[in-house]
């Protein structure tokens, strides 16, 4: 897909999700939610997979460090939850479809926007796409560090038994590393 143009769509559909904040909203654990609460699990996984893996390098930490480094957002906006790429669907180099709402959720936009890293590996794109959604630096730390906490739990679950999670890792980290 053009990666500008596909990635600045990417944009405008998370700025117009994101522009509704219900109050009645479902709260999911997992997603939205402070970074520092999934640190332990992700220092694990870092720390197995430093051992397998190059992309899991002091690069990835430190941005890992710089992300849970930012204060948690009081922003509370209707997210998505789950956009990793199987749960967008691509036709004809152009996104269509966002699929997969059983992660629905309100809290911290950056959970959403992590998807720019993982969906694009332009760097350029994903500037243009962060320029457009409006992202300020704190929340762009905290995206970085939601797509590591995406890309390690991929990796290192699909490691043992599923390659096409363990690629989507890969992918996912190397589109990191050129943060």
């Amino acid at each position: 897909m053009p990666a500008s143009t596909e990635a600045i769509r990417m944009a405008g559909f998370l700025r117009a999700l994101h522009a509704h904040q219900p109050m009645t909203a479902p709260i999911n654990p997992h997603r939205g939610v402070p970074l520092e609460s999934k640190a332990p699990d992700i220092q694990k996984r870092i720390e197995r997979l430093r051992l397998v893996s190059d992309l899991v390098n002091p690069k990835i930490e430190h941005l890992w460090e710089v992300a849970l480094g930012e204060a948690h957002s009081s922003q509370r906006c209707l997210l998505h939850g789950d956009l990793h790429p199987k749960n967008v669907i691509v036709r004809q180099q152009k996104l269509t479809a966002v699929i997969d709402w059983g992660d629905l959720t309100s809290g911290d936009p950056a959970t959403d926007v992590a998807c720019l890293w993982m969906l694009f590996g332009d760097k350029n794109a994903r500037n243009a796409a962060l320029d457009r959604y409006g992202a300020d630096q704190p929340l762009i730390n905290r995206s970085i560090g939601w797509a590591i906490y995406f890309g390690t739990i991929l990796l290192d679950t699909g490691l043992p038994s599923n390659p096409v999670h363990a690629d989507m890792g890969r992918q996912i980290l190397r589109h990191v590393y050129t943060a």
